[in-house]
């Protein structure tokens, strides 16, 4: 893994939303780095190494929860659609890592995923990447409750 693949998640969306008008987001709800040829947001320190950071989130079998982060399109019918980011949560299934949730949403969620969108009148453009909560965020969001 290159050094040049992974870049700041703020930098990321500053890209995304060229393509995407008016696009809205919380940035403090996505994890800053971003991993472009895996498409996986991931959390490290300021002062450890990204690629060692990225390996040892491949490898983790603890997450609580695999996140689906997508543009979604709404507002259509309005005449002035809007863009927003969205995100879809599911269960780690065993010993599960988010390489492995990746390929059980390709072959068994993708299409189910973008058809309930459908019922709320809301248009999936496209997944721009993946992301997780660990059993740190968790506690981190326990703690400010």
């Amino acid at each position: 893994m290159s050094t040049k693949d992974i870049v700041s998640t703020p930098d990321y969306l500053k890209e995304l939303a060229k393509r995407y008008s008016d696009l809205r987001y919380d940035p403090s709800t996505i994890k800053p780095w971003f991993a472009k040829t895996k498409r996986i947001f991931f959390q490290c320190g300021p002062a450890e190494n990204k690629d060692a950071c990225l390996k040892k989130t491949l490898g983790r079998q603890d997450f609580e929860e695999f996140v689906i982060i997508s543009v979604i399109k709404e507002g259509e019918e309005t005449g002035q659609p809007s863009f927003s980011i969205d995100e879809s949560r599911f269960k780690r299934l065993g010993k599960e890592t988010i390489e492995g949730f990746i390929n059980r949403y390709q072959k068994n969620l993708r299409e189910p995923v973008a058809l309930s969108m459908q019922l709320f009148n809301r248009q999936q453009m496209e997944v721009i990447g993946f992301s997780y909560v660990s059993p740190e965020d968790r506690a981190e969001l326990m703690k400010k409750l």
